[in-house]
């Protein structure tokens, strides 16, 4: 019974040879030898040859990419020449907008749709994207921004002309040597300055600068007005209230001494109609007769106090 048993290992006889079991390490790899039907087993592709695949699956793409933006390209020149003819054939009305053409319907892997959605997204940016320059015709280049240029030009011209104009208004001044300054003439290209502390006239040419020409003596307690006439020099004195007529000559020594109706008198101007004497105690301008300094002729009020005088214009 114990023969008959399927089940039962059979011991190997000693003139048989026991059977090689596979190798563990093939069995773990998957490496497998024939299969029962004695087809060659299936090997897994090389890694070189899947990146050579994706290589020409690129380049395939890329030329698809070039051919697709070149008729892109065109089809935007073709636009822009037709209406370009169309608006110097009737320039008085523009050409009409055309109506947005609607994508060709094919395949959604053709070159026609690929080409289609690339001019609707550029559209959907509105210019935010950059677009290829497309060359349009040819005509004289004109500089940009010249209408921003020339207004600045013109700009800095009224500022340099405004800065001159400034510069040729704004009074001079010359610093004095002295401190004490009295009255002042200017006559025959000179100015007269009387120093009533060293009781000096210091002569000046009429110019920039105004330099000194002459430190000539003044004689005179207090000069408050002073003229320059063919007959000499005359002077106001406002301590001792007179009107004296002095020499020409550099000491200016005094040759005739007339009293002033004002008590306070300031201000002195000679013309042909008479002399003029300004009165600080009444705001009083009174005109002399120049032959007798001592004969009021005309008395004026002043509006203010009088503090100099001169003639400019017919106008005291």
């Amino acid at each position: 019974m114990a023969a008959n048993d399927p089940l039962r290992k059979r011991k190997p006889s000693d003139d048989e040879e026991p059977k090689p079991s596979p190798a563990p390490d093939a069995a773990r790899n998957g490496a497998a030898g024939p299969s029962a039907n004695g087809e060659p087993p299936h090997e897994a592709p090389a890694h070189a040859e899947v990146i050579e695949d994706l290589d020409a699956y690129q380049r395939r793409i890329d030329r698809e990419w070039e051919t697709a933006k070149s008729v892109y390209q065109n089809r935007i020149s073709e636009i822009m020449n037709e209406f370009l003819k169309k608006s110097l054939d009737d320039p008085s009305e523009g050409a009409a907008p055309r109506p947005p053409k609607e994508p060709p319907r094919g395949k959604p892997d053709s070159m026609e749709t690929l080409v289609a959605r690339v001019a609707e997204e550029l559209r959907a940016f509105d210019g935010r994207a950059r677009r290829t320059a497309v060359p349009l015709l040819p005509g004289p280049a004109s500089p940009a921004g010249r209408g921003w240029k020339r207004a600045g030009w013109f700009a800095a011209g009224c500022a340099v002309a405004a800065g001159l104009f400034l510069y040729m208004r704004r009074p001079e001044w010359t610093p004095l040597p002295y401190a004490h300054t009295g009255a002042v003439a200017v006559s025959g290209g000179k100015i007269y300055i009387a120093d009533w502390f060293r009781k000096s006239l210091y002569v000046h040419a009429a110019k920039k600068g105004a330099p000194i020409l002459a430190v000539e003596s003044l004689p005179a307690d207090l000069v408050t007005g002073l003229a320059v006439a063919k007959d000499g020099l005359w002077a106001v004195d406002g301590l001792s209230r007179e009107l004296s007529r002095r020499a020409p000559t550099p000491d200016h020594q005094s040759l005739e001494k007339f009293s002033v109706a004002d008590g306070r008198p300031t201000g002195l101007m000679i013309d042909k109609d008479g002399i003029w004497v300004g009165g600080q105690e009444g705001n009083k301008l009174f005109r002399m007769s120049p032959e007798d300094p001592s004969d009021v002729r005309d008395r004026y009020d002043l509006p203010g106090t009088v503090t100099a005088l001169q003639v400019w214009q017919k106008r005291i």
